[in-house]
Parts: structure tokens; C-alpha cells; sequence
């Protein structure tokens, strides 16, 4: 063999391995290109529900209060956020406890 042979295959050894380096985090990532899309829409999920039941906290002072104002807007913010939170979850509603 000479050492231009010997050359060519050592390189192409290289590359292949810098290749296969590079390709395996994607290749041993998630089989499903939508997992992670799963995963953004749960977080959303949790930000939603969180968002609600602090809503839902300002409704209950509103009550408190006797602001009725308040208490619409509040109203009509929760049905919003419960609306996304259904869209997110397949039509799923997060319970809210009575106001104390």
C-alpha cells in the first residue's frame, strides 16, 4: 500500500467519525419530531393554570370587596384562560375552589 492510499483512508476515517460525532445527539434525541412541541404545549399548560388560579385569587377579593367591576373583568379574563387552558388539553377545565 502506499501512503497516498493510507492517507485517503485515514481521512475519510476522520471524516466519517466527525460526522457520526456530530449526528449522534440528534440521532439518539427524541424519536418523535413532535415531543418536544408536546412538551412546550404542557408548560404552557402549567403557565395557564397558574395564571387562572391567580385570576381566580383577585376574583375572590373583588367578591370580598363588592366590586363588581372588578369582579367582570376578572370574569371575563378567566374565561379566556380557561379557554386556551381547554384548547390545550383536549377540552379538560381546571377546577377552581369556591371563593372563601
Amino acid at each position: 500500500m502506499s501512503w497516498r492510499r493510507i492517507g485517503t483512508i485515514v481521512g475519510c476515517a476522520t471524516a466519517l467519525a466527525a460526522v457520526l460525532g456530530a449526528a449522534a445527539p440528534v440521532i439518539r434525541s427524541d424519536p418523535s419530531p413532535w415531543a418536544s412541541v408536546v412538551r412546550v404545549e404542557s408548560v404552557r399548560s402549567d403557565i395557564i393554570a397558574m395564571h387562572i388560579t391567580l385570576t381566580w385569587q383577585n376574583y375572590c377579593v373583588a367578591e370580598r370587596l363588592k366590586n363588581g367591576l372588578a369582579m367582570q373583568a376578572v370574569t371575563s379574563d378567566v374565561d379566556n384562560l380557561e379557554q386556551q387552558y381547554a384548547k390545550l388539553n383536549d377540552g379538560r377545565e381546571l377546577p377552581l375552589r369556591p371563593c372563601p
